[in-house]
């Protein structure tokens, strides 16, 4: 039987080795409208979902079983492999998320990573960068001009 925790409106610092502490109690972990400052260390052998949170300095995706950010604001997002050997993403997803940058280098995106399914809402990115990436699914942005 999995461990399961859910974590709702708090807001979590980098170094606060408590909460580390008590996350590696779970194996699977829900943030919903949680405010994230820094980094956490996570287990590598956990599920992750953030509903609704927001990252407010860079959020340096984390490696694990399975992560999903569902309507999240990150102010600078991550996703950085520095082995020479490039990192298999196949069950990490982005569900209508906005973002002032998206940093990316050294990963094979075997599956959708950032999908847009409200497109009523408007959604951004204001910069992106993908360095050495490769992607197995389709990989498609949207780019509506602004009208002059």
């Amino acid at each position: 039987m999995e461990n399961k925790k859910q974590y709702k409106h708090e807001t979590f610092e980098d170094s606060d080795f408590d909460k580390e502490k008590e996350f590696a109690k779970y194996d699977v972990i829900t943030f919903i409208g949680c405010t994230f400052i820094g980094e956490i260390d996570f287990k590598p052998k956990i599920s992750l979902r953030f509903s609704h949170c927001t990252f407010k300095n860079t959020w340096k995706h984390i490696l694990c079983e399975k992560i999903v950010y569902s309507k999240c604001i990150f102010n600078e997002f991550e996703y950085i492999n520095i082995s020479r050997d490039k990192e298999i993403s196949k069950d990490s997803t982005i569900f209508d998320c906005t973002f002032n940058s998206i940093d990316c280098e050294g990963i094979i995106f075997q599956n959708k990573f950032i999908q847009i399914v409200d497109e009523k809402k408007v959604k951004h990115i204001n910069n992106i960068r993908l360095v050495n990436c490769e992607f197995g699914d389709e990989f498609v942005i949207n780019y509506n001009a602004p009208k002059i």
